[in-house]
């Protein structure tokens, strides 16, 4: 990705690296202003807790951002502390290359929140008119959930499943992959699925999901 593709106004990651290379807690969050025509970009300063973080000049930093083309990090340097109609900004210079996150490196998002499924195919056998179960989204990620169910499940059997992120409804057929006593309440079981052949726009949607409300925590200063 080129640098002239961000977008102005772009919520961003900022990851503050210490002198060794080593990525510092917390993430703070920022936005593009403006690419400038050296290559570089400006940014607002990062927040933390309602508290603007002044981070000095010649620092590292890891960026972190999403784009409609999907999500993309690069490491920058801080070139230049100012103000913009009294609002502090930072001038960063990108170092190498803006590259794009693979899905894998997403972790997962823990949450809770309902969804439907049933099993479509076990054992060899078709079972496409076994009825809908409901169960807890635990965890989510775009490559798959860890769901609490009542019942345990087998291993590498096949399910469709339905559910909501924010307004927006999906499903995907899945492959159950993990299927464990709830080490927390021994009526539930943790079933883990892997989405499969799920489309990329519910998938990048996911992921636009799990930025969001990573994002909505780092503001509260809970993450």
């Amino acid at each position: 990705m080129n640098v002239n593709e961000m977008i102005p106004g772009a919520k961003l990651d900022i990851t503050v690296m210490s002198h060794s290379g080593v990525e510092q807690k917390p993430v703070y969050v920022s936005q593009l202003e403006e690419v400038l025509k050296d290559g570089s970009i400006v940014i607002d300063a990062p927040i933390h807790e309602g508290k603007l973080i002044p981070i000095s000049t010649g620092s590292m930093i890891k960026v972190c951002f999403l784009h409609p083309k999907g999500f993309f990090s690069f490491k920058g340097e801080i070139a230049l502390r100012t103000k913009r109609d009294n609002i502090l900004v930072l001038k960063v210079k990108i170092i190498g290359n803006i590259h794009k996150i693979q899905r894998r490196e997403y972790f997962r998002f823990e949450c809770l929140m309902s969804v439907r499924f049933r099993v479509v195919k076990s054992e060899g056998k078709d079972n496409s008119d076994d009825s809908w179960n409901e169960a807890l989204i635990r965890d989510i990620s775009g490559g798959g959930m860890g769901l609490l169910t009542n019942k345990p499940y087998h291993i590498n059997d096949f399910i469709e499943i339905e559910f909501n992120l924010d307004g927006i409804s999906m499903k995907s057929k899945s492959k159950i992959v993990r299927c464990l006593l709830y080490d927390q309440d021994s009526s539930k079981y943790d079933v883990g699925i892997s989405f499969q052949g799920m489309n990329t726009k519910d998938r990048d949607n996911i992921i636009k999901f799990i930025f969001e409300r990573q994002r909505k925590l780092r503001q509260k200063g809970l993450v």
